[in-house]
């Protein structure tokens, strides 16, 4: 990576993906999971080993999260794990500028980081705390040192290991990055044996590096969090690795026991999981959703229409070049239109989610067909298989998981896209013609509006709506910041408050009831089980001893209650409500330990 920490554009593009982010701090939805990740940072910092679900979560991410929360200090724990997710952008940033540089050249290395940094889904998205943009610095990180084979250079077993190293990081953080294995050594093994002179046994040892690098690393963090009790550490990778390929976990882990869920949820889950989800995900809000997700993936996805055009002209007639565009066109409209008869019946979805797609792209469509071809016959590098087969298999991994590709999961996307859509963007420039120089200038002017349009239509980001169940009436940086101190001034040190909404505590100084955090889904997901029943005994057990004064009760609590019939009967019979003024600021109902429970009616 010489040379990248002394580009001035570079370090120009960096810094506006950075104040970017920083305008929108404060506009963007906290999501719900940022309480249990932020909580269970904060039991690392106290020498506890959180609960972490195995089958559902990778357990790296919280360590470096509670990296960063040390270095806050006193200081608002949920703004300084966003400060976290900014850091991690413009490092991302940097690294996909490095990648396109390797794969092709530094205008589109710069075109990538471009993309990159200013495509909303990575500055809307990404600002929430969420595992994928950790995940995928790693994973970038790892191609970066693999790559250098492709352009037949010797790379070192070690700095293979090192490649495998970063991947077994990676998957500590998020299991989709295991893909990244398989993406290189499909095409190391392609240029080594097809296109340079190299034997055979040095290519397996390479690739023995590789994955050895990477099953060490996992291995060792394995053995790191089963630590003092190395006698968890087959438990934990079984919860961990296997549940990776089967969809479940099993095993025996005394402060992570899962097991599988039984009764109609199964059914949603298993084999039929993807049919289901697309049926169930028939409504104007998910639509609403999609149509968003639309908007804030196009800088990325555009410049895509350059390879679809250089194939066509490769490949095709002159007739299927002039219907291409008729039927991309027709599909856009009669899409949109369908979106607005469902939009129709919601006062509040906004008409900007149905006309800023179709429109950018209808005009993106218009440039690249009525320009020149691009200065190549075909712009895909076969080098660009690298970052190709990394979107594939991260699809396809989402597909056998019965997972559909969310808005979330494009986050696990956008640095590969933006990569290949920032080598498209290069190609176009290539011969210096302004015939060429239109389509990225129009990209440009199109981005820029997309990303005016996204600013402007802050208020009425749909974020919260993307993440379904269980999203905390807490929307807002300053609405956890505001929470916390109120919790703060209502209860004493040593308190604890018992809540499924681990947003509410997140920036007081105070603990769950239980130190609940994550152990929410054991108590929601599961059947009854030795650690669902010690954790509800826990909080049953200081509820008694009057160690919980306050019980706040959001969307999750609500469903945590309805679950559990024993605490529920204890919050009725030691808990009164208190006045509107706490529900009427924070979104969520408040509950104090009183002697007149249960007559007050709780």
């Amino acid at each position: 990576m010489s040379g990248v920490v002394t580009s001035r554009p570079l370090l120009a593009l960096v810094i506006a993906g950075v104040c970017l982010r920083l305008l929108l701090l404060d506009f963007v939805a906290v999501s719900s999971d940022a309480g249990l990740f932020v909580y269970d940072a904060r039991m690392i910092l106290l020498g506890n080993t959180p609960i972490v679900d195995y089958p559902t979560r990778s357990p790296l991410f919280h360590y470096l999260l509670a990296g960063a929360l040390a270095l806050v200090g006193g200081g608002s724990r949920i703004l300084g794990a966003r400060l976290f997710m900014i850091a991690v952008s413009a490092l991302l940033g940097v690294a996909v500028f490095a990648l396109a540089r390797r794969l092709h050249s530094r205008r589109a290395g710069l075109a990538a980081a471009a993309i990159f940094l200013g495509t909303p889904v990575a500055y809307v998205y990404g600002i929430p705390v969420k595992t994928e943009l950790v995940a995928q610095l790693l994973g970038v990180t790892a191609l970066l040192l693999a790559v250098r084979a492709f352009d037949g250079e010797r790379i070192s077993h070690g700095e293979a290991a090192l490649a495998g190293a970063f991947v077994g990081a990676g998957f500590l953080v998020r299991r989709v990055v295991l893909v990244h294995l398989v993406a290189v050594a499909v095409v190391a093994s392609y240029y080594r044996l097809t296109r340079y002179d190299r034997q055979l046994p040095d290519l397996f040892v390479s690739g023995v590096a590789l994955f050895g690098g990477a099953l060490l690393t996992v291995v060792f963090g394995y053995v790191a969090i089963a630590l003092p009790d190395v006698g968890q550490v087959r438990p934990v990778a079984v919860q961990h690795a296997l549940s990776s390929f089967i969809g479940t976990g099993a095993g025996n882990v005394a402060w992570v026991e899962q097991s599988l869920t039984t009764g109609a949820e199964t059914a949603e889950e298993s084999t039929g999981g993807l049919l289901a989800a697309v049926c169930q995900g028939c409504d104007a809000g998910t639509l609403r959703i999609v149509m968003w997700s639309v908007v804030v993936s196009l800088p990325a996805v555009l410049p895509f229409l350059v390879y679809l055009r250089s194939a066509i002209d490769r490949y095709a007639d002159e007739r299927v070049r002039r219907l291409t565009p008729v039927v991309l066109v027709v599909g856009l409209l009669g899409g949109t239109a369908a979106g607005g008869l469902l939009f129709a019946r919601h006062a509040e979805a906004s008409p900007l989610l149905v006309v800023l797609p179709a429109s950018v792209v209808l005009a993106a469509v218009a440039v690249v067909w009525r320009g020149p071809a691009p200065a190549r016959e075909w712009p895909f590098d076969s080098r660009l298989a690298l970052p190709a087969l990394v979107v594939a298999f991260i699809v396809g991994g989402y597909l056998y998981r019965d997972s559909p590709v969310s808005v979330w999961y494009m986050l696990d996307l956008i640095p590969y896209v933006a990569v290949l859509a920032g080598v498209a963007v290069a190609v176009s420039l290539e011969t210096g013609e302004w015939g060429d120089r239109r389509l990225a200038f129009a990209g440009v002017v199109l981005a820029v509006a997309v990303v005016v349009a996204t600013v402007a239509s802050v208020p009425f980001l749909p974020a919260r709506a993307a993440l379904g169940e269980g999203t905390s009436g807490l929307e807002t940086v300053s609405d956890v910041q505001a929470a916390g101190a109120d919790l703060d001034e209502r209860t004493e040190p040593g308190d604890r408050v018992l809540t499924a909404d681990a947003l509410y505590v997140t920036d007081a100084d105070r603990r769950l009831a239980g130190d609940l955090s994550r152990g929410f889904w054991l108590l929601k997901h599961t059947t009854r089980t030795p650690a669902a029943d010690r954790i509800e005994a826990q909080m049953l057990s200081e509820m008694e001893d009057g160690r919980v004064p306050y019980v706040v009760v959001g969307p999750r609590t609500r469903t945590l209650l309805d679950r559990s019939p024993e605490l529920a009967r204890a919050v009725d019979a030691h808990y009164c409500p208190t006045d509107e003024e706490f529900y009427r600021k924070h979104d969520a109902e408040l509950y104090v330990e009183s002697a007149e429970a249960p007559a007050c009616g709780s």
